[in-house]
């Protein structure tokens, strides 16, 4: 049994401790993206070019997880150019997540 027990403990630990972040970094940077192609990040407004820089300056690394807000009528190629800019800057780590909608409904007999 203790064999069973320290080798769940070591799975269980390697599994909480796999990624690493260097000291100060962020862990996660929330960026904004209208549909006019412009990004918003802490309040400021930026262009795209402007963007691993700013990135930077709030703490980000590449192991940074950079979420990335974006409307419902953005266009892939706006897209496109905000992801092929941040990959170039060495950030890897990059989620899209569009704004969720609640449904509601009476149901009816």
């Amino acid at each position: 049994m203790t064999r069973i027990a320290t080798v769940l403990a070591a799975l269980i630990f390697a599994g909480t401790g796999c990624v690493a972040f260097d000291r100060g970094s962020a862990q996660s940077v929330e960026l904004a993206v209208s549909a006019g192609g412009t990004c918003t990040l802490h309040n400021r407004v930026l262009r795209f070019e402007d963007v691993p820089r700013a990135l930077k300056t709030a703490g980000a690394s590449g192991q940074t997880l950079i979420n990335v807000k974006v409307p419902d009528d953005i266009p892939t190629e706006t897209l496109r150019a905000l992801s092929s800019r941040l990959m170039s800057a060495g950030y890897r780590r990059v989620v899209f997540s569009k704004p969720k909608h609640a449904a509601a409904g009476v149901k009816g007999n």
